[in-house]
């Protein structure tokens, strides 16, 4: 954190982002690469090679090294409008010593090397078996959610809350940072909105107080009135969108309240969080209609209705399992010549879209406690202790952007 503190004092975020489109988080490959730099100098001098995770399982099955182009356009390290690495970046950041690791930038289709022998023996594969560039997770979710104008945005509702849209061309000028980044198709981008305060609170909350199935919690939250709590919680367990000294906590507690008037205050707090994104994102994608909805949350009719009352917004739910690898599947689909391209792939394998409306009696109901909260917010930054520990640095940059380095 302090490196990311330093470079903000400096002004770095605002040289960057008209290059990369990105912010500067603590987990941004660029800022755990000058962590090396400057707490194991001899480790970072030793670096050979700069890579993503799954650009790293790419190696180990083929042999070759590369940086697949949805992920590495996310990383600082890439600039957007040149569609390829920029030294001035690690100049600015300080870490050009590594210019000479970053591999050549490869397509999400493009074959990028073959299943080795020694893979072969390995893992059972195929040797010779063609392996293509792959995807970056909120790329991968977008396609399979069947994303491809800007009146329909996608929701991912995990770890992370991260809202994302697909549009052609940059803009400059814009209410908000949006994190850009390159999508599967020539010309396009998705652009995105993200933190960590999804349904990795209730995770957490289950785990600490005793196990209980998702049937179980759905049917508690069910069993109270719509918008009628008076509890408020904010899902901050693991980082904030509503600035770096925020921490987590029920709000209003009193005897009266059960176990089930937890995990409702769970469940709003989750969806008044993603709200925080969504409306940044509809100032970008003014003719928005539908939400589509993906991860696990997306499995809960209770909390998905509780999602499309807040929003006001049609929910639509594509029955896909596994966005991540479906996508990738896609994607050698594509690069194998099966498809001519992701548009084809993704209209000939669209899935079955289940659709929920929103209860517009609920959505005027909420709306008070979504002001309610956005009102409290500024008062529970008083009581954050000045020495606490934070985990994650608070960022519109979406997950999945870990970089792995040899």
């Amino acid at each position: 954190m302090e490196i990311v503190r330093r470079w903000q004092e400096d002004g770095i975020p605002e040289k960057l982002y008209p290059l990369t489109r990105q912010t500067l988080w603590t987990g941004h490959p660029v800022s755990l690469l000058r962590w090396l730099k400057e707490h194991e100098p001899e480790r970072y001098a030793q670096i050979g090679c700069v890579m993503m995770t799954h650009d790293y399982l790419r190696w180990c099955l083929t042999g070759v090294k590369g940086c697949e182009e949805s992920n590495i356009s996310e990383s600082n390290l890439y600039n957007m409008s040149l569609g390829e690495y920029d030294p001035c970046l690690t100049d600015w950041l300080g870490i050009a010593e590594i210019n000479h690791a970053l591999p050549p930038v490869v397509g999400s289709a493009e074959i990028c090397g073959e299943i080795t022998a020694q893979t072969a023996v390995l893992t059972g594969l195929k040797a010779g078996t063609p392996v293509v560039g792959g995807l970056f997770d909120v790329v991968s979710t977008a396609l399979c959610a069947g994303i491809e104008d800007e009146f329909t945005l996608n929701a991912v509702m995990g770890t992370w809350a991260v809202t994302s849209g697909i549009t052609r061309g940059l803009r400059d000028g814009e209410a908000h940072p949006y994190v850009y980044g390159r999508y599967v198709n020539d010309g396009e981008f998705i652009v995105h909105e993200a933190s960590p305060t999804s349904s990795g609170n209730l995770e957490w909350f289950t785990a600490q107080w005793g196990e209980i199935s998702f049937d179980e919690i759905n049917q508690a939250v069910a069993s109270l009135p719509k918008a009628g709590g008076d509890l408020f919680f904010l899902p901050f367990l693991y980082g904030s969108n509503a600035g770096l000294e925020m921490t987590s906590g029920f709000y209003g507690m009193q005897a009266i309240h059960t176990r089930a008037h937890l995990l409702q205050a769970i469940y709003e707090g989750g969806v008044f969080s993603h709200m925080t994104h969504l409306n940044r994102m509809r100032e970008r994608f003014t003719d928005v209609h539908t939400l589509r909805v993906t991860g696990g949350p997306a499995h809960s009719d209770v909390w998905m209705q509780m999602l499309a009352d807040v929003s006001g917004l049609r929910i639509e739910l594509p029955q896909v399992e596994e966005t991540g690898c479906f996508g990738a599947a896609l994607a050698a689909r594509v690069g194998t010549g099966v498809y001519r391209d992701f548009s084809e792939a993704q209209r000939d394998l669209q899935h079955p879209v289940r659709t929920l409306l929103p209860d517009m009696t609920a959505h005027q109901l909420t709306n008070k406690n979504t002001n309610a909260i956005s009102i409290s917010l500024p008062h529970f930054r008083a009581f954050t202790p000045a020495s606490r520990s934070t985990y994650y640095e608070p960022t519109t940059s979406a997950t999945g952007t870990r970089p792995l380095i040899t």
